[in-house]
Parts: structure tokens; sequence; C-alpha cells
């Protein structure tokens, strides 16, 4: 179930379902590119060389596959486009039914230490257990990446596994922190 009926809303972001107009966006692009935001969510691919043309190709296979839910996250009061947000649900057919992988990225770095992080996640997961039904949600974080874990760790997600050294960031491998969640151990925004 795609959110095309509308998007939805949080006391200072809303999340959109992500279109062509912000996939057309420079900034979407500039943010893929720039270091610090390939290091912080692990994907130093992005800072090799890519052409606009493939990142919108990815994109739109990727909005196509069925389970993969993804958002343009705007500010509440300005509507400015400042980063995105993805719901991913594993295989429905395997064992691992009703999991879905979630993550986020700010991309507009006037944004960052607002709180807002906290605000997009718990609006995620809302989506995925109210809306998409999901039994259990997953995340991962470098582990250098301690403002991210400690926004996850306080939603009420829990440590489940730790990939030593799995990804190469800022020419030093780091750890990927694996994250877990069900509906009874998330703390829902007030």
């Amino acid at each position: 179930m795609k959110l095309e009926q509308g998007k939805t809303k949080g006391p200072r972001i809303h999340l959109l379902p992500f279109g062509e107009q912000h996939l057309r966006d420079p900034r979407y692009l500039e943010w893929l590119k720039r270091p610090s935001i390939a290091r912080r969510i692990g994907r130093p691919e992005y800072l090799r060389s890519f052409s606009a043309t493939r990142i919108r190709q990815q994109v739109r296979r990727l909005q196509k596959t069925p389970g993969y839910h993804f958002f343009a996250v705007l500010d509440g009061v300005t509507k400015v486009f400042f980063g995105t947000a993805k719901i991913q649900f594993l295989d429905p057919a395997s064992p691992r039914a009703g999991i879905a992988d979630i993550g986020l990225m700010i991309g507009d770095s006037k944004f960052r230490g607002r709180g807002l992080s906290r605000e997009i996640l718990g609006r995620l997961c809302y989506l995925a257990f109210r809306r998409f039904h999901a039994r259990k949600l997953t995340a991962g974080v470098i582990a250098g990446n301690a403002p991210a874990l400690r926004v996850f760790l306080r939603t009420g997600f829990r440590l489940e596994g730790r990939l030593r050294r799995q990804v190469r960031t800022g020419g030093r491998p780091q750890d990927h922190l694996l994250l877990g969640c069900f509906p009874s151990e998330l703390r829902w925004m007030k």
C-alpha cells in the first residue's frame, strides 16, 4: 500500500510521497554527493562519480518495488524540502514477512540539530506499524554517527547486532550497528 492518498504530518514536519519534483530538485543530488552525508548514512559509493540520470533511474526502480515507500521530508511551516525517509519491507513471502527496514536523511544542514530526526522517525514508525501493519522495524547506523544512534535508542529501538568494521567511511572501517523495534517497545511521541 503506497501513501498516494495523502501526506502525513507531524508538528514540525510533513512526509510526502517522493515525487518527480523532488527527484529533479538539484539539492537532492547535491546532498547525495556531500561527503559528510555519505559517511553519516554509510553510503561511500555516493562519493564516486555518478550521473543524475543514474540516480533518477535507481530511485524510479525502487519506487516500483512492492513494499518500498520513499518520502520527501518537508518543513511543516515553510514547506522546504530538506530530507528523505524510507520504509522498505523485506520479502513478504519469506519467514521475515512483516519486517520493514527504515531510514532517514536530513540533507539540508540548516535543519540539523533541531530535534527533527526524532519526529521524522516517529512518523515513519507510526506509518510502518499503524498504516502498513509491520510487525517489526529494523535500521542500521554507523557506529560513528552518535546523534543518529541516540535518536533511534530514545525512540525505542534496541541494539541487536554489530557488524565489525563493515563500512569504510572517511578512509577507515567502522562498525555497522543493527537496530530493531517491535510496536510494544516504541516510545510514541507525545
